[in-house]
């Protein structure tokens, strides 16, 4: 991937900024899922944060990244971003910009991301090896997923709650089970699409599409009751959201 160059004029006003940027020391690795990583960069520490390159970060997590008008934004392989103002504590994770402790800096024309909180918003677990001076990195389906059910692989009771909640519109649980019911249609043509989801602090948030019918395509006029069923996967103390991918906003929030 080619590096690209952060405009000159935000170079010169971070200069003094990144006065304080250290070397993070030479003989720390990084491994992801227990294989080694070689880096195209080296560490460095600002702050007391361990810096990462941004395109040693899209490396790690098989993305991408732009850099345009004085903004980082880091492409996950879900289609998820983070855009980020360097030399600000400013990340925009969604539809809002957050405040953060640490965020992007520019230390010789290089952008670097903090390490451990951008990887852990992007579902990964980051854990610090003292003994042998590594940063571990793994992928954790224990960060919370959510995974569509099929019709014939619920029990008696949960597809009796289906067929109770799949009419009326919103989302519905039963115990790790959730109906997803968008409410009546007027045809077949309209439907529910999970879009992507992701781990953010303590939350799971599944972004779903509200999807519309194909332009010039011509559907039976038979009322439907679009609905999606799955299963949430929780790691202790999480609890799950459901979002309207186009707005951003709850699912179903009048």
């Amino acid at each position: 991937m080619d590096r690209r160059k952060v405009l000159p004029t935000l170079v010169l006003a971070l200069s003094l900024m990144t006065a304080g940027v250290g070397a993070a020391d030479t003989d720390v690795q990084v491994t992801l899922g227990g294989e080694s990583v070689v880096l195209a960069q080296e560490l460095v520490v600002y702050n007391d944060r361990t810096m990462i390159d941004v395109e040693d970060v899209a490396k790690l997590i098989n993305g991408g990244v732009e850099e345009e008008e004085g903004v980082i934004t880091l492409i996950a392989s879900n289609g998820y971003q983070l855009r980020y103002k360097p030399g600000t504590n400013q990340v925009k994770t969604g539809r809002e910009w957050i405040t953060i402790d640490q965020g992007a800096i520019v230390n010789e024309q290089s952008s670097y991301l903090p390490l451990r909180w951008t990887l852990e918003e992007l579902g990964y677990q980051v854990k610090w090896d003292e003994k042998n001076r590594t940063i571990n990195v793994n992928e954790t389906k224990t960060a919370g997923t959510f995974v569509s059910v099929a019709q014939d692989a619920l029990t008696e009771e949960q597809k009796a709650f289906v067929e109770k909640v799949k009419q009326k519109q919103g989302v519905h649980r039963l115990g790790d089970l959730y109906v997803i019911a968008r409410g009546e249609v007027p045809h077949p043509g309209y439907g529910l699409k999970i879009e992507k989801q992701q781990m953010s602090w303590e939350q799971l948030l599944v972004y779903v599409r509200l999807t519309e019918p194909e332009e010039g395509k011509m559907y039976p006029q038979v009322i439907s009751y679009p609905y999606v069923v799955g299963k949430a996967e929780l790691p202790p103390y999480s609890t799950i959201q459901f979002i309207n991918a186009e707005t951003g906003k709850r699912l179903f929030e009048n």
